[in-house]
């Protein structure tokens, strides 16, 4: 439960376990209210299980696919309004091999072709 935090914004690093229970994945920073498997959807990457994750000011949905990739998030309030929703607009079957070292951060892990925005709005 160790993860580094590079802050572009501020140019500093921090090391803690929160960080760790937030990033690349379902975040576990806050004890989870409710849990919920919702079933299998259609992602534009095929079948995914949908998960739903209620904490005391958001509720999270993921869906997962069976290789453990999020392809979408979406944060709400509890009154239904969307508070963030990431969506993957690419997904390869390579990474870098030191992709979750510390070291790492010091490049980006983007492939050229994904840094700069489409031409077209992806849906």
């Amino acid at each position: 439960m160790t993860a580094t935090l590079l802050s572009l914004a501020e140019g500093t690093k921090s090391t803690e376990p929160n960080i760790a229970k937030a990033a690349c994945g379902i975040a576990a920073v806050e004890p989870f209210e409710v849990s919920e498997w919702l079933g299998r959807h259609e992602t534009r990457f095929g079948q995914a299980d949908r998960v739903r994750v209620t904490v005391s000011n958001s509720v999270r949905t993921y869906d997962v696919l069976d290789n453990g990739a999020l392809v979408v998030a979406t944060y709400t309030d509890h009154d239904g309004v969307v508070q963030l929703e990431n969506r993957a607009v690419a997904l390869l079957d390579t990474a870098q091999a030191d992709i979750f070292s510390e070291a790492s951060l010091e490049r980006s892990a983007v492939p050229e072709q994904y840094k700069a925005a489409p031409a077209e709005p992806i849906n």
